[in-house]
């Protein structure tokens, strides 16, 4: 809640259009969806998280909903598709990163 305070005070907004956990660090996995959580529902944010597996979306929707989840989507990366259903079902958006293969379909 605290990280939260303090990005809405140097944004100098209201609110966080998506505030998600990019990278979980093992030493504090069980505090974050209780902080996601209280952020939420204070109306700070609006939750959104990254790289997580069709059970872990399912048991964060159910402390809190999701809107969306981030994850890798390219010509090498398409294990996120096994996600989809479960994000459909559930209403939860999708955002992909490195569509385009990290650069390499691309000139430099």
């Amino acid at each position: 809640m605290q990280a939260c305070e303090k990005s809405l005070k140097r944004l100098g907004v209201d609110m966080i259009d998506f505030y998600g956990v990019h990278r979980v660090d093992p030493t504090c996995r069980s505090k974050t969806p209780s902080a996601h959580e209280k952020t939420g529902r204070a109306g700070k944010c609006v939750i959104s998280c990254c790289r997580s597996g069709s059970q872990t979306i399912r048991r964060a929707h159910k402390v809190h909903p999701i809107a969306a989840v981030e994850t890798e989507y390219s010509l090498w990366s398409r294990d996120v598709e096994q996600t989809f259903c479960r994000m459909r079902e559930l209403g939860i958006g999708f955002m992909a990163y490195a569509p385009l293969g990290r650069g390499f379909l691309t000139p430099p």
